[in-house]
């Protein structure tokens, strides 16, 4: 099983990271996609994917889920409590506390110095 969070960590060159797609692209590889890159996947900020999966692993704790006999969740009708959006102060807020001051600014100039040079 090849995970998301490991592949930066590889220092693979681009010939060898296309080779780990085309494993997982014909299914010879499975793959397990972190966090981060299921959000830009489905264009969902990372707070409320967290959430989301916060919300679906309490619900599978309950007694209550019906199970088959393969200990496997049966949860195609079931309708999953609303997630309050995260304003964009929230997601601000996460970031300064994951990188720091420092660190956000430095990202911030990072993200400014790009987009002028697409100008």
């Amino acid at each position: 099983m090849l995970l998301g969070r490991g592949i930066n960590h590889r220092r693979l060159d681009q010939a060898q990271r296309a080779n780990l797609a085309a494993s997982v692209a014909v299914g010879e590889l499975s793959f397990l996609p972190s966090l981060g890159q299921l959000a830009v996947l489905f264009n969902v900020p990372v707070p409320v994917l967290r959430a989301h999966v916060k919300a679906r692993r309490e619900f599978t704790e309950l007694d209550e889920v019906a199970e088959n006999g393969n200990g496997h969740v049966y949860v195609e009708d079931f309708e999953y409590p609303a997630v309050t959006p995260v304003s964009p102060h929230e997601r601000l807020a996460e970031v300064v506390a994951a990188l720091g001051i420092g660190g956000t600014l430095n990202m911030l100039a990072a993200i400014e110095q790009g987009a002028a040079s697409k100008i």
